[in-house]
């Protein structure tokens, strides 16, 4: 019996719901498994937001079938510091990456009900 490699996606959605309930409800969080990096996705035409100005926010656009504007912001991250210059490149580069992802599983989505 040889060892299995156990691998992880990259990128993970949430789900809380379980036997307490949902408390998430209708929220997309998303998680940056390599560096422990959590999401929220908003819609900009929708929500009313009032981030606290400290949170560290994404702008994008998905162009695809929804075209919605969206905003990414981040709710923590356990291996890199908003608050450090060089580390707040590096999670606006994984917070990038985040909002392609997230427009690229919205495509799949909408063409999987087509």
């Amino acid at each position: 019996m040889g060892i299995k490699n156990l691998i992880l996606p990259e990128w993970v959605f949430w789900d809380a719901h379980s036997h307490d309930g949902n408390p998430l409800g209708n929220r997309t969080i998303i998680e940056h498994v390599r560096s422990a990096s959590v999401f929220e996705i908003f819609d900009r035409d929708f929500e009313i937001l009032g981030l606290n100005p400290d949170v560290l926010t994404f702008k994008f656009k998905n162009d695809g079938l929804r075209e919605e504007k969206l905003l990414l912001a981040l709710h923590h991250s356990c291996t890199l510091d908003s608050g450090d210059e060089y580390e707040r490149g590096k999670l606006l580069d994984i917070m990038k990456r985040c909002a392609i992802w997230y427009c690229d599983y919205c495509d799949w989505e909408d063409n999987q009900n087509y």
